[in-house]
C-alpha cells in the first residue's frame, strides 16, 4: 500500500477502532487514548500492511494487540505497586542480609548468558508469563519454559538457605 490516506482510514475505520477499544478496555477515556495511538500506529506500520488481508482486518488486529499490551502493562504496573507497598510495610532489613541477598542475585546473574538474565528479570521482577516472555524475546514458550526450569533448579537451594 502506498500512503494511507489518514483522514479517509478515520472516517471510515474510526468508530469500529473506538468500539473495540472500549469492548476490550471498559473504560471509554482509555478508549479513546487508545484509538489515537492506533492510527498513529498506522501511519507508522503502513509499511507493514502487504494487502494480503483487507485493511480493515490489519486495523482490527493492531486496534486488539494494542489494547491487549495496555491491558498487560497496567497489570504489571498494578503488581509493581501493590508489591512496593507491601515492602513499604516491612521492618527496616538486616543490613548484612541485604548485602547477601544482593551478593546472591549477583552471582546467579553471572552465572546466566544473557537470555537467562532476561528471563529472569521477566519472570520474576516483571511477573510476565510464559509467553509474554516468549513474545518480548522473540523465543518459543518451549524454550523459556525450559530456561525457566533451569533457572528455578538455581533458586532452589538458596530457597532451602533462607528456611
Amino acid at each position: 500500500m502506498t500512503g494511507i490516506d489518514l483522514a479517509e482510514v478515520c472516517r471510515r475505520y474510526g468508530a469500529s477502532v473506538l468500539r473495540r477499544c472500549g469492548g476490550i478496555l471498559g473504560d471509554a477515556d482509555e478508549a479513546q487514548d487508545a484509538a489515537q495511538e492506533v492510527f498513529a500506529l498506522i501511519l507508522t506500520r503502513e509499511s507493514q500492511f502487504r494487502g494480503d488481508a483487507d485493511l480493515g482486518t490489519w486495523i482490527y488486529r493492531i486496534t486488539t494487540n494494542h489494547c491487549l499490551n495496555r491491558l498487560r502493562s497496567d497489570r504489571r504496573r498494578e503488581a509493581r505497586d501493590e508489591q512496593g507497598e507491601a515492602w513499604a510495610g516491612l521492618p527496616p532489613a538486616n543490613p548484612y542480609q541485604h548485602y547477601a541477598l544482593k551478593r546472591g542475585l549477583q552471582e546467579l546473574l553471572s552465572r546466566l548468558d544473557s537470555l537467562g538474565q532476561e528471563i529472569l528479570i521477566y519472570r520474576y521482577l516483571d511477573g510476565m508469563t510464559q509467553a509474554e516472555i516468549a513474545a518480548a524475546t522473540g523465543k518459543s514458550r518451549k524454550t523459556v519454559g525450559k530456561r525457566l526450569s533451569r533457572i528455578d533448579a538455581m533458586l532452589a537451594p538458596a530457597g532451602e538457605e533462607g528456611q
